[in-house]
């Protein structure tokens, strides 16, 4: 992330202290940040906003520690989502003893090596709206004997391990996963309403069919793609029913799959009969194996399947070929009006 960076402290000492002094005196206080993450130097912080000339402001771990230090709730929950959550998280000190507090906790979007995901379906970020949507809802989630309230460590949090990573991987093909820590001398639980869920809950059995469904349909588009490409720029040659070996679309092998649509690209005017009686050369022609791509030309210009078969023609047909082309190539060059355009198959001999 290219700009310098400020000390939270040198340009916005008061960002976050005045939510702070709101909350000192409450038995429970819940901060939830959410904005961005920086793991890269000078600085591993959490960024609050851009300055006017383009550096960001960065909340170090040190300044967060002294910030939530001020808190003075028997109860602290962290709430962080940015990108790289942990790494913002793993300098700081303040979740490493009680200080007489009961708990301190923290909860965050994503690990140290991890982005931290939005989606214009959930409105939010992915984790934030999975954390609102489980605290405005917590009741529809799971049977409990307190429907207003969620403990962190064996309803919260297992929650949002579950759906986060699932959500980003549906949706964005990516990993992202929530991480907690921290201390506390008994169970931390929040209060939740009774409002309707907004996002549908997902399974890990649903999410991998899901991405079946996914791969399955890029590796058909994949082989339509393929089947289409080689359709057009493939060729093969076969002996037809006359005994003329014409050029067909494709390949040899996947004629069962282009038998429904117009598979003759030329007819090439040499008889199966014109070829050499050794069966070694005639076999490549009569097995269909002869092939190439038909783009390809020749260094005279004509199209190199002619190069192919010439080679497997006996040698006096091969000079009458030959002395054919050598025609239709003078005439060409002398700007013959009737020999403008590719020169016609030869006549059979």
């Amino acid at each position: 992330m290219a700009g310098q960076t400020t000390s939270f402290r040198e340009r916005r000492p008061d960002v976050l202290k005045r939510p702070c002094r709101r909350v000192s005196r409450s038995r429970l206080a819940r901060k939830n940040f959410l904005r961005s993450g920086i793991r890269s130097t000078p600085k591993t912080g959490f960024i609050l906003q851009a300055g006017a000339a383009g550096e960001m402001t960065v909340a170090t771990a040190a300044e967060l520690d002294r910030l939530l230090s001020s808190v003075k709730a028997s109860r602290c929950a962290f709430i962080l989502d940015c990108c790289y959550a942990e790494a913002v998280i793993a300098g700081m000190q303040f979740f490493k003893a009680l200080d007489g507090t009961e708990a301190r906790l923290f909860i965050a979007s994503s690990r140290a090596d991890q982005l931290t995901w939005e989606d214009d379906e959930a409105k939010h970020g992915v984790f934030t709206a999975h954390l609102i949507d489980m605290l405005n809802a917590g009741d529809a989630f799971r049977p409990t004997i307190d429907p207003d309230r969620v403990e962190v460590d064996s309803e919260l949090f297992p929650f949002l391990c579950e759906q986060v990573p699932l959500y980003v991987l549906d949706h964005k093909g990516a990993r992202q996963e929530p991480i907690k820590g921290g201390i506390s001398s008994s169970a931390m639980t929040l209060p939740t309403a009774r409002l309707a869920r907004r996002i549908r809950q997902r399974t890990g059995l649903g999410t991998a069919l899901r991405r079946l469904r996914q791969i399955a349909a890029t590796g058909i588009a994949c082989l339509l793609i393929g089947l289409g490409l080689t359709y057009v720029l493939s060729y093969y040659a076969e002996v037809d029913r006359s005994g003329e070996i014409v050029l067909r679309n494709g390949t040899r092998w996947l004629e069962p799959l282009f038998r429904y649509v117009p598979t003759l690209r030329t007819r090439t005017g040499i008889d199966v009969s014109m070829l050499s009686p050794d069966t070694q050369s005639r076999y490549p022609v009569q097995s269909g194996s002869l092939g190439g791509v038909w783009t390809h030309v020749s260094e005279a210009g004509y199209r190199a399947w002619f190069d192919q078969l010439r080679g497997l023609v006996e040698p006096r047909a091969r000079e009458s070929l030959d002395a054919y082309i050598l025609n239709t190539a003078n005439q060409q060059i002398r700007g013959d009006p009737k020999h403008t355009s590719a020169p016609d198959p030869p006549n059979r001999t």
